[in-house]
């Protein structure tokens, strides 16, 4: 299973968070081609880098997802969920 897009996002976003202090964890799904980031041990939200929609069981609160389309902002049950195009919005990871 080919990811390198995924990878190369998550890689951007690991070097921008480690250069602010925060300590990453890279876990890649067995199934698919998406790359989940722990952040902080778990203490801050995880970061969910993916092609395709969640699982519903699952509410990360930032998603990262190629090509997406629709609401930016949803609420879930309670938890706030954030999404984004991430062929959109890798371009200003360098500014975070």
């Amino acid at each position: 299973m080919k990811r390198n897009q995924e990878i190369s996002v998550s890689n951007k976003l690991i070097q921008n968070l480690k250069d602010k202090g925060f300590q990453i964890h890279k876990y890649y799904a067995k199934t698919t081609k998406s790359i989940y980031l722990k952040l902080d041990y778990g203490v801050c939200c995880g970061i969910r880098i993916s092609d395709h929609k969640g699982k519903k069981k699952y509410r990360y609160k930032f998603n990262l997802i190629k090509q997406y389309k629709g609401p930016k902002l949803v609420i879930d049950k309670g938890y706030l969920r954030m999404f984004y195009d991430y062929n959109t919005h890798i371009k200003s990871l360098h500014c975070l």
